[in-house]
């Protein structure tokens, strides 16, 4: 299935860097999937939500107001459209706060992954958008369960009182599945 999406983003590519959206629930298996991708195209980048979270924004919301878009916007999407350099400043989780700057190389494919990617304020953008289509309850045990064993921190409370509330509501607001160019059944 891999080599189908790589093949259908191959016939898309018009000019360098051409940017690829991947987004799906919290745990639906969005970076697993852009690592997978990454490696079926050649010269390729990948920029996660996760570095443009904003601190102590864990509240309830339909639009995933945690994940600061319009600063991927600025420092991302539009210096890739504009053929410019891309340099941003990444989300620092130890320290709770915008740390170094990050300078991408010039690539191929740039591939922006996470929840809230697919948003409306940034579907034009792409050549080609997958949603990674996972039951959400299904998603849930995946991030509960990737917390545990790989961080060792127990996120229940915020996963069900905020995360999955605010995937849910987000999904059911815009629908993402249905505007992708692909779904990824995972």
């Amino acid at each position: 299935m891999i080599l189908q999406i790589a093949d259908q983003i191959r016939s898309r590519f018009q000019s360098p860097p051409f940017l690829i959206g991947i987004s799906g629930f919290g745990g639906s298996g969005k970076s697993t999937l852009a690592r997978e991708l990454a490696q079926q195209l050649e010269s390729v980048e990948t920029v996660s939500i996760d570095e443009f979270w904003l601190p102590d924004c864990n509240v309830l919301s339909e639009d995933w107001i945690v994940f600061d878009r319009d600063r991927l916007r600025q420092q991302v999407i539009i210096p890739a459209h504009q053929n410019q350099p891309i340099t941003y400043q990444v989300f620092d989780w130890e320290q709770g706060k915008l740390g170094n700057l990050k300078q991408l190389p010039a690539s191929n494919y740039l591939i922006i992954e996470g929840i809230s990617v697919l948003h409306p304020d940034l579907c034009s953008y792409y050549g080609f958008t997958i949603w990674v289509d996972c039951p959400l309850e299904l998603a849930q045990a995946r991030g509960l369960n990737r917390g545990k064993t790989e961080y060792n921190i127990d996120e229940s409370e915020i996963w069900i009182n905020c995360w999955t509330p605010n995937d849910r509501a987000y999904f059911e607001k815009y629908r993402p599945d249905l505007k992708a160019d692909y779904l990824y059944r995972n």
